[in-house]
Parts: C-alpha cells; sequence; structure tokens
C-alpha cells in the first residue's frame, strides 16, 4: 500500500505512512475522479478498493 499511495501522490514514506493510517480507519474522503485515480494506483498493487459516496 505504501508504494502505491508513493507512486500516485509522489509522497515521502512518513506522508504515505499517514496516508496509510487514514485509508485503514473511516477512509479517505474526495471528489470521485481523485478517489478514484488512487483506486486505480491501489489495483495496480493487487489492493482491493471499494468506493462510496460520502454520508449527505
Amino acid at each position: 500500500m505504501l508504494r502505491a499511495l508513493r507512486e500516485t501522490y509522489d509522497l515521502s514514506l512518513a506522508e504515505a505512512r499517514l496516508k496509510a493510517a487514514e485509508l485503514s480507519g473511516a477512509g479517505l474522503v474526495g471528489t470521485f475522479v481523485e478517489m478514484a485515480y488512487l483506486a486505480e494506483g491501489l489495483r495496480k498493487r493487487s489492493l482491493t478498493t471499494t468506493l462510496t459516496p460520502a454520508p449527505a
């Protein structure tokens, strides 16, 4: 996961660890396009992803 996050967002290792911690909790929030881009990067690394709309 860290490698996919680092490659997708050009993050340092420490930044990728923080982003991974967010993902393991409630998940990340962003536009559909942003999240689809991240999901594709994770899928390329064989990580399962699910996009769900944020509650209104």
